[in-house]
């Protein structure tokens, strides 16, 4: 990405919001000299397939403070050192340098290698990134890239594929029936087709007898009997400081239209619902995150996982995971034909991975009588647009190659009258607006630009100049409604009065 100072602000308050790195972004605290393991992060962002960015001289432990660069130069130096000695083969830096709260910062973008170059390696070993960290691929991992560097004719159809041992015996009945009249009455060619076998092998769902990944995943009654790794995994992860791991760990079966329903509602049941002042006066529901975006995300990730033997062969499945910041849907595999910005971009943009299923899906209805997916090729950009309009910032979607995540921030900007449905960090209800105009006249601006970002027993540190940057005031005006708040309990400071690093929250109740 272009850096610059804005940009660079940016993505300090997002880090400060999730807590830790991002998958395509690492902090390195970097005074006087690179990081000695450097290295290990350039090498998996060289075989990611958009690259990755470092920032040198930015502190994690004093909440993403950009604590500087001593000597940009030579520290830019000592980074192009490292990659070209120890990596093989060694991908394009590029370096800028930002002046931000009077130090210098050094943004490292790392290009992706071209697939056909692709592991790059450190002592013969290739590394990825996952979550905030590096690791070691496996031969599986290694495989999938293998793949990817293919060329379209030499790929392998892995949906198309038969399931040995399997038999029309082997489908859900109702969703076939339902499917091959959906498909009779779709295209007056298939009408034609009288007889049901046959036309289950135009599909694809059946070759010779036997059903066909798609169709087995698509229209089987267990496809998971078959191929356990078709199935979906979702569980709340706790905190470090619960004793358990996780709750309300779910493993989902069934044919696809089943999946998609069961996963969407126990993301329902288990994420919250806010209450919100409508204009009537009257109180209303609002789901955390839209239902429409998780449909999209949740479908996504069912049609268009990957279905080789380098996934499904070793158990791979598709894995829900809500925390206390976001809500991650994983799934096996990258994007193939499509990239991530083209996926955002406002040019209708499509590349089936699997596409046998992706026809199937179209036919298939879920139990509410919707089709899978519309294949329209713009869902995307409609699940961004549904949690913009929420009033919450755009799902992150995360490329590795050998999986592909979408991350909705589970963050939304309060308004003077919502309240939480349940409890969280201060909220403003009516009756607390008179009380904070009460304070000083820049006192309830200041406040509500801290609670962007709060949550359930979180709420983001912001620096003086940040808030100030979010409200558009000075300094000192900022610096006194601040002092307000502070004294009446509102909200803490962390550090010293007068120091660039001092951080404000609200207080947690």
């Amino acid at each position: 990405m272009g850096w610059d100072a804005i940009s660079l602000r940016e993505a300090l308050e997002q880090l400060r919001l999730f807590g830790d790195d991002r998958t395509m972004l690492e902090c390195k605290r970097s005074f006087l000299r690179a990081p000695h393991d450097l290295a290990r992060t350039i090498c998996a962002f060289a075989n990611m397939p958009m690259g990755g960015d470092i920032l040198l001289g930015v502190d994690q432990s004093l909440n993403f403070a950009a604590t500087g660069v001593a000597h940009p130069a030579q520290v830019e130096k000592a980074v192009a050192d490292q990659a070209r000695t120890l990596i093989e083969p060694a991908p394009q830096l590029s370096f800028t340098h930002i002046s931000i709260d009077e130090a210098v910062v050094i943004a490292v973008t790392v290009a992706p290698l071209s697939p056909m170059l692709k592991p790059a390696r450190i002592k013969g070993e290739a590394y990825l990134r996952q979550a905030d960290d590096n690791y070691v691929m496996g031969p599986n991992d290694l495989r999938i890239l293998e793949v990817a560097a293919l060329h379209a004719s030499e790929q392998e159809f892995y949906d198309q594929q038969p399931v040995p041992g399997s038999g029309l015996r082997d489908m859900d009945e109702s969703i076939t029936a339902e499917t091959l009249r959906a498909a009779r009455s779709r295209s007056r060619r298939l009408s034609t087709i009288a007889e049901d076998k046959r036309l289950l092998e135009v599909l694809g769902a059946t070759v010779n007898g036997q059903l066909t990944v798609a169709g087995n995943y698509a229209l089987g009654f267990l496809p998971q009997g078959k191929i356990p790794a078709l199935g979906v995994t979702a569980a709340v992860q706790l905190p470090r400081e619960h004793a358990a791991r996780t709750r309300n760990l779910t493993h989902f079966d069934g044919p696809l239209p089943a999946l998609l329903d069961d996963v969407v509602d126990w993301l329902r049941a288990n994420l919250q619902a806010d209450l919100r002042y409508a204009e009537s006066g009257h109180m209303e529901e609002i789901p955390e995150i839209p239902p429409a975006a998780l449909r999209e995300a949740v479908a996504n990730a069912l049609v268009h996982r990957d279905l080789g033997p380098h996934t499904r062969g070793v158990g791979k499945r598709i894995e829900v995971r809500i925390t206390r910041q976001a809500v991650i849907i994983t799934s096996p595999g990258g994007l193939r034909g499509v990239s991530v910005s083209q996926l955002t971009s406002t040019t209708l943009s499509k590349a089936a991975v699997n596409q046998r299923l992706y026809e199937l899906a179209k036919l298939v209805r879920t139990s509410e009588g919707h089709p899978v997916i519309e294949g329209e090729g713009g869902g995307i950009r409609e699940m961004i647009r549904a949690c913009l309009d929420a009033g919450l910032a755009a799902p992150r979607l995360i490329d590795t190659g050998t999986e592909f995540r979408v991350i909705f921030p589970r963050t939304r900007p309060d308004s003077p009258h919502r309240v939480s449905a349940r409890p969280t960090v201060r909220a403003v209800e009516a009756n607390v607006e008179d009380e904070l105009r009460q304070l000083g006249k820049n006192v309830p601006q200041v406040f509500h630009s801290m609670q962007l970002g709060a949550e359930a027993d979180y709420a983001p540190a912001l620096s003086l100049h940040e808030i100030a940057e979010r409200t558009q005031l000075s300094t000192g005006q900022a610096r006194y409604a601040l002092k307000a708040l502070e004294r009446k309990g509102w909200i803490v400071m962390r550090g010293q009065r007068g120091s660039q690093r001092t951080t404000y929250q609200i207080r947690r109740e």
